[in-house]
């Protein structure tokens, strides 16, 4: 069987040993996790920039011998101390939703049976449990005197990046 070759005549190998994997910018890959459970979905206080002392999901950057699934379930014990395994929600690619550089999320969700506990760790400051009100006027999030508020479409300056928008979404795939 002879070997395909491409229009400039390589071979598939002569073709990668060519490639200039620079021609193209490198998006960074993260997860994001909205885990839901008794009315309540779990958030995490960001420690670091960007978003320092903003609330958000949970999620982390997907390394490179792991898959997004991997990811999502490592980032979520390392950050909250909670064990789940999420389904893929959606993919959220704006081009701007993170200041350090072009980031392409893929959002996980899970709606768990018994509330576990929550430990933060790693990128963590804290991990709590928000109770979820809705009304015509978007979503109100509590914990204790901490109250954050998105609109219906899940805008939000209280929540970091988009979180308020996939935090949405995962809300009206389960719920709505």
């Amino acid at each position: 069987m002879t070997e395909k070759r491409n229009a400039s005549g390589q071979t598939e190998a002569e073709f990668l040993a060519a490639y200039d994997a620079s021609k193209f910018e490198r998006p960074s890959v993260t997860v994001d996790m909205v885990i839901f459970c008794e009315n309540k979905v779990l958030l995490i206080k960001r420690a670091n920039h960007p978003f320092i002392d903003t609330w958000a999901l949970p999620g982390g950057f997907v390394e490179p011998d792991e898959t997004c699934e991997q990811a999502a379930s490592r980032e979520l014990m390392e950050e909250t101390g909670v064990k789940a395994y999420p389904e893929q929600l959606r993919v959220y690619s704006d081009p701007k939703r993170d200041p350090r550089t072009r980031i392409i999320t893929v959002a996980f969700t899970q709606v768990l049976e018994k509330m576990p506990k929550t430990e933060a760790g790693d990128d963590a400051a804290d991990a709590k449990w928000f109770d979820i009100y809705v009304s015509e006027k978007g979503f109100t999030l509590s914990h204790g005197e901490t109250v954050l508020t998105l609109s219906p479409e899940g805008k939000s300056e209280d929540i970091a990046s988009d979180h308020g928008r996939i935090l949405t979404d995962g809300y009206k795939k389960h719920f709505a």
